[in-house]
């Protein structure tokens, strides 16, 4: 009788243990947070990215930071009534809110109500339950009938279908078509807003089961037009007129009071509906509920956003729920008794994996989708926690258990069991086993607690100590939690309190690299071995010994029970707060959480990687699935706003970017939101205010800022926020302006009495200096004269005198030496021009008649039509039409005319080019000359004798306040002026 309940209660257990669920993650706003209520009537987003909630007790707008209020109150700057139904937005940002008062419009720029009514006497007429903007006519559903709002005139006027129930409107909607559909109490009806008129598009006619209560209307990504009914659950309106009903889906309900359609992760579309939140997938002819801890989630009203996040208005708050951020997908093993109070132990294999456990679930066969295929439990004499799972090159599973060795063969009947005997010296030394070793030549070592190191011969069935050379076991006492064999056949030992240890069988060498730490688990990847502590993460070079360690995260340094490589580079880590990821390339970590998915942060699991690369976490009362790509998850990104700024209270007006705070204003508040609301709440802010923070400061999970005054100036403040992913957002700065006091008291007057004097004496002193920076400037015009005088007389001294001085030498040789006459007559005649031509410029520049634009131009065209005469250069000149005479110093003349000659000089000498081309641009403030020769270029052979000259064309430019550029290519030289006028 004792073993039959003892077997029922086994089979009562394991029947009620595996109860499969996915728990969906979502994020929840309550009143709590700020809400005027848990319950919501309505959602919209607005053009900015914000959202608002409309609830029987108020409106609130949220951020992603800050949860605002308004309230119907008896100022004129309200909200019509409390009972918020439907809101849209206008092309010019103003929100239309329908309310059971009335009907209200806020400017949000300048936060402003208006509120407008049909008949201030009848509470039924100003009572709107939907609303839609069609140009600029505002359509209102109300009990008895349907409302338009000229926005022009601000004036109603009532339409009225015959039937009765008709007039009741509980939701008007405008199709992509631009089709206006109405949900009755009598079915779905169309308006025609140009001819005033009803069409019926659902009755017993077309709708075997009509319900006459229309809730809602939705449209689907393909223009396919659903609704809802009260009674009747979801239907869908086909093109022939033909009304489709879902009634007969599995998991199908009735009532249905709102709409939604979300993109799914994989591209596909759900349209979700408030029945138990759930989608019809029609191929399943199925009713798909979101599961959150066990139970469908149940809403009223829902909405997607332009992030495809969707609202849902539950009567416990508001849950919002992301598809992109479902990473985890979890298993309930056990919701009582966890499956083992040791470890759990798991193995993967094909397409399955067994879990090592406790008692009547010591061993289990899971399918990858977690799903129970056998209960193997029976097979363990006693209910044995089984510690770890190693399976051999023959297919044997060994098994190391709390009572001892297990042996299975490959389909996973059992072979043997091996135990303790204390009169039997080759029997296991333990019961309690920790880990077998299954090394390369074939032989197995286990681990046994705290007995050192066993060698297993399990044909004789025998158990040897592995010895060192002095004769002892190897690490007798300590207790070690996993072996594992390198390449070079040394085998590194991990140990719960001593550390990391190396043992060479072969020299029987045992050294420990890494002393006094606690660890686990152990991988070797190429040439590093991988172990890791509750602090910090080891990298171990098998070859040199050499230790290279990476400290965790604060915050995620407190406690770890295991870890596990992926195929992708990452460390994967579970902590008493958390799952990390470890990037064994960058040494980056991210981390995941309960706001993730995790079913719980304190992660007492075991990982297990499946043959697909899936992740595996086995915890005693639960497993998690998950891909290890999600370390690659695409951040959305988020849109930065500043969202307002108060002083004692009241609002301040910003005007473009910049906030005029009073002197002696006091509580200075600003806000800003990341319009962020997968996470809002793990969002993080952060600001400074020039001269008051020198650092960034830190706000928490909302985007505000209270300085208690400020000194009148000018103020900069920065802000910015973190994703709760953790990437960070751009940085935005607005400007605050504090405001200096003006007093108009008996100091103020005598103050401005005394600054009269003090201007009185500021004015004669003006006049005295400016009297003596006139003699000043006529001191410095005779310096610039005899400055001009001297550079004149240099310049003669310098081209004139040498080049007389020439003609003369020339002229005493051919005295000397008639032979060379005719050849010296030419050098004669050649520098007698070059002195002509240089007389010319200098008279040219002197003269002040050619200080204009025009002028320079028009003698830089002349010298290079004489210049390139004599030469097979054929010079191209490109002139505005009308040159524009900007005065032009003789000094800017002189230097940009030089730098030009110079540029024809070199060209003439070295590039063999067959035309030089001048061209003028004029801008603004400035003028480019642009000089081009079509030669071979700058050849590096003559750059160093050309390289001072080239120097001194664009030093002369610059002296001037110019820029010069010169660039040269096999297809010619380019030599670039740009002056300023």
């Amino acid at each position: 009788m004792k073993r039959s309940l003892i077997l029922i209660a086994f089979l009562l257990y394991t029947s009620i243990v595996f109860s499969q669920n996915n728990a969906a993650v979502l994020y929840s706003i309550t009143e709590k947070d700020g809400l005027t209520d848990n319950i919501a009537n309505c959602f919209f987003q607005d053009s900015r990215g914000v959202m608002w909630i409309g609830t029987s007790y108020g409106l609130n707008s949220f951020d992603g930071s800050v949860i605002t209020n308004f309230h119907h109150s008896s100022d004129t700057n309200t909200v019509a009534d409390d009972v918020i139904n439907d809101i849209i937005q206008d092309e010019k940002g103003v929100l239309w809110i329908a309310t059971a008062g009335g009907l209200s419009a806020y400017d949000i720029a300048e936060k402003k109500f208006s509120s407008y009514s049909y008949n201030k006497t009848s509470s039924v007429l100003n009572r709107y339950y939907s609303i839609t903007l069609v140009g600029n006519i505002i359509l209102l559903g109300t009990e008895e009938g349907l409302f338009e709002f000229d926005r022009a005139t601000k004036k109603f006027s009532l339409h009225q279908p015959e039937n009765k129930d008709t007039r009741w409107i509980t939701k008007i909607y405008r199709d992509s078509k631009q089709q206006i559909w109405l949900a009755t109490y009598n079915g779905l009806w169309q308006y025609d807003m140009q001819h005033k008129t009803f069409t019926c598009f659902d009755s017993p006619a077309n709708d075997a089961f009509f319900d006459g209560l229309v809730t809602t209307i939705a449209e689907d990504h393909s223009g396919q037009l659903w609704f809802g009914s009260w009674n009747k659950g979801l239907k869908k309106l086909h093109t022939d007129g033909r009304i489709e009903s879902f009634l007969d889906f599995k998991n199908s309900n009735g009532n249905i009071t709102s709409l939604a359609e979300q993109k799914k992760p994989d591209g596909s579309y759900c349209l979700w509906q408030t029945s138990n939140l759930s989608w019809p997938d029609t191929a399943a002819r199925s009713f798909i509920s979101l599961y959150n801890n066990n139970k469908p989630v149940s809403g009223n009203r829902i909405y997607c956003d332009s992030k495809n996040l969707l609202w849902i208005s539950t009567n416990e708050g508001i849950k919002i729920y992301n598809p992109a951020k479902q990473y985890f997908q979890t298993t309930i093993l056990s919701s009582y008794v966890p499956i083992t109070s040791q470890g759990t132990a798991v193995f993967p294999l094909k397409n399955n994996f067994l879990v090592g456990g406790e008692g009547g679930t010591s061993l289990l066969l899971f399918s990858d989708s977690v799903k129970l295929l056998k209960n193997l439990s029976s097979q363990v004499t006693n209910g044995a926690a089984i510690m770890n799972i190693q399976q051999d090159k023959d297919g044997t599973f060994w098994m190391c258990t709390s009572n001892g060795l297990y042996l299975f063969d490959s389909l996973l009947h059992k072979k043997q069991m091996f135990l303790h005997n204390d009169k039997d010296s080759n029997s296991l030394p333990k019961n309690f086993l920790n880990y077998t070793l299954l090394k390369k030549d074939g032989s197995k070592w286990l681990l046994p607690w705290r007995k050192g190191v066993w060698r297993a011969d399990a044909v004789h069935k025998k158990f040897f100590r592995v010895l060192t050379p002095a004769g002892d076991t190897l690490l007798p006492g300590n207790n070690l939690s996993k072996a594992l064999e390198d390449n070079y056949g040394n085998v590194w030992i991990t140990d719960y309190t001593g550390g990391l240890h190396k043992y060479d069988p072969v020299k029987g060498a045992l050294k420990n690299i890494i002393e006094s730490r606690r660890f686990t688990n152990e991988y070797i990847l190429g040439d590093k071995l991988w172990t890791l502590s509750s602090t910090q993460v080891f990298a171990v070079d098998i070859k040199t010994d050499q230790v290279e360690t990476y400290n965790l995260p604060e915050g995620k340094n407190k406690y770890e029970y295991d870890f596990i490589p992926d195929d992708k580079g990452w460390l994967w880590i579970a902590t008493k707060t958390g799952l990390l990821a470890f990037n064994m390339q960058t040494k980056q970590f991210k981390s995941f959480n309960e706001d993730d998915g995790l079913y719980d942060n304190n992660l007492d699991i075991t990982f297990g990687k499946l043959y697909n690369g899936n992740i595996l976490m086995v915890a005693g009362s639960y497993a998690i699935a998950f891909s290890p790509s999600i370390v690659q998850q695409n951040i959305v990104s988020a849109a930065l706003l500043f969202t307002g700024a108060a002083a004692e209270g009241a609002p301040k007006k910003i005007s473009s970017d910049v906030i005029d705070i009073s002197w002696g204003e006091k509580n200075i508040e600003l806000n800003w939101a990341l319009l962020n609301y997968s996470n809002p709440l793990g969002n993080t802010y952060y600001y400074k205010l020039d001269g008051i923070n020198s650092n960034w400061q830190t706000a928490g999970n909302k985007g505000q800022a209270i300085y208690n005054s400020l000194e009148p100036g000018t103020y900069y403040f920065h802000f910015k926020a973190a994703l709760s992913e953790g990437a960070m957002s751009e940085e935005k700065t607005v400007r605050i302006v504090v405001h200096p006091p003006f007093w108009k008291t008996w100091w103020f007057i005598i103050m401005t009495a005394l600054l009269t004097a003090i201007l009185f004496y500021a004015v004669v002193k003006y006049v005295s200096q400016r009297n003596l920076k006139e003699k000043l400037l006529q001191l410095e015009k005779q310096q610039a004269v005899e400055k001009e005088r001297n550079r004149i007389s240099r310049d003669m001294h310098d081209d004139l005198g040498s080049g007389l001085t020439k003609i003369a030498i020339l002229s005493e040789v051919i005295k000397t030496q008639p032979s060379s006459a005719v050849g010296n007559i030419d050098k004669i005649s050649e520098t007698a021009r070059t002195l002509v031509d240089n007389l010319d410029e200098m008279v040219w520049a002197l003269n002040p008649r050619n200080d204009s634009l025009d002028k320079l131009v028009a003698y830089i065209a002349e010298y290079m039509h004489q210049f390139l005469e004599s030469t097979p250069i054929v010079p191209f000149i490109a002139l505005p039409d009308d040159i524009h005479p900007h005065h032009i110093g003789e000094e800017k003349r002189r230097n940009i005319f030089m730098a030009i000659k110079e540029f024809l000089n070199n060209s003439v000498k070295h590039s063999g080019a067959k035309t030089i081309s001048f061209q003028l641009l004029q801008h603004a403030n400035s003028f480019e000359m642009i000089l081009k020769d079509d030669g071979r270029g700058i050849d590096k052979a003559m750059l160093n004798d050309l390289g001072n000259g080239l120097q001194n064309m664009q030093h002369r430019i610059e002296d001037i306040g110019g820029k010069a550029s010169i660039e040269s290519s096999a297809a010619g030289t380019s030599f670039v002026i740009v002056c300023p006028v």
